[in-house]
C-alpha cells in the first residue's frame, strides 16, 4: 500500500507544471494511518459522525446543558439509547427496567446482549 502512495506521488509530480511541487506527507507514521495496515478499516468516520449527529442536534435544540453533571447525564443517556438501539432491544424497556431495579436498591441490569 506504500508503495502504491510513493508511485502515485510520482505520478503527480510528472504531471504538476514546472516549479510547483505537490503536497507531501512530512512524516509517515503507521498509527496515525492505520487503514494502511488493516484494510477492513473504513477510509473515514462517517458512520460515528453519523450516529452522533441526531444528538448534536438535539444538544442544539435544548440549548445543552447548564452543569457537567448534566452533560454527563444527557451522555450517558444518549449511550444507552444507542446502544440498545443498535442491539435490536427497546431502550425505553431497559431504561424502565434499570430505574425500577435501582429504587429497589438492586444494582443495575447489564445492557442488553447482542
Amino acid at each position: 500500500a506504500i508503495a502504491q502512495i510513493v508511485s502515485a506521488s510520482n505520478s503527480i509530480r510528472a504531471l504538476m507544471p514546472t516549479g510547483i511541487q505537490p503536497p507531501v506527507i512530512v512524516q509517515y507514521n503507521a498509527s496515525s494511518v492505520p487503514v494502511l495496515h488493516h484494510p477492513h478499516l473504513p477510509l473515514t468516520n462517517n458512520l460515528a459522525e453519523r450516529a452522533l449527529r441526531h444528538w448534536v442536534i438535539a444538544r442544539r435544540i435544548s440549548h445543552g446543558t447548564r452543569t457537567a453533571v448534566g452533560s454527563r447525564a444527557f451522555a450517558l443517556l444518549a449511550s444507552v439509547i444507542d446502544t440498545c438501539r443498535q442491539r435490536d432491544h427497546s431502550p425505553w424497556d431497559y431504561l424502565v427496567a434499570a430505574i425500577t431495579e435501582r429504587r429497589a436498591g438492586l444494582p443495575l441490569p447489564p445492557l442488553p446482549g447482542v
